[in-house]
């Protein structure tokens, strides 16, 4: 998970006030080292909200339910990839790497072949 380190409400605050006082965009930045970007979307955020809070981020909305590829698999255990990716409308590496998070493996098992069986026919 990605942790991001916000500012302050007094530090961006502070910033605003800075400007205000009459210095140039680049001395409010150069002075708090931050982005011009930064600056003008604090300064868009209080126009539009009348405060400085940090915006809550959420987790994002993934394409793949994993209860529902779950399902899917219990359903269709010989699905190959390709099939499982256009099922749910996704890229294959899409769905490999979710099924890499559920740690389900799509190796299929061959010890129905005859190389594989343990010969006990054989004479001695």
């Amino acid at each position: 998970m990605l942790f991001v380190m916000t500012y302050s409400c007094d530090f961006r605050e502070a910033v605003l006030s800075y400007k205000q006082k009459g210095h140039t965009l680049k001395q409010v930045c150069e002075t708090f080292n931050i982005s011009q970007q930064t600056y003008c979307n604090w300064l868009s955020q209080k126009h539009q909200t009348g405060n400085l809070n940090p915006k809550k981020h959420g987790p994002r909305k993934r394409k793949i339910d994993p209860k529902q590829l779950r399902q899917y698999i219990e359903k269709h255990p010989d699905a190959y990839l390709k099939e499982l990716a256009e099922q749910f409308n996704v890229k294959t590496s899409s769905m490999h790497v979710a099924l890499t998070k559920l740690k389900i493996t799509r190796k299929k098992n061959h010890s129905h072949t005859a190389k594989n069986q343990k010969q006990t026919d054989k004479p001695s």
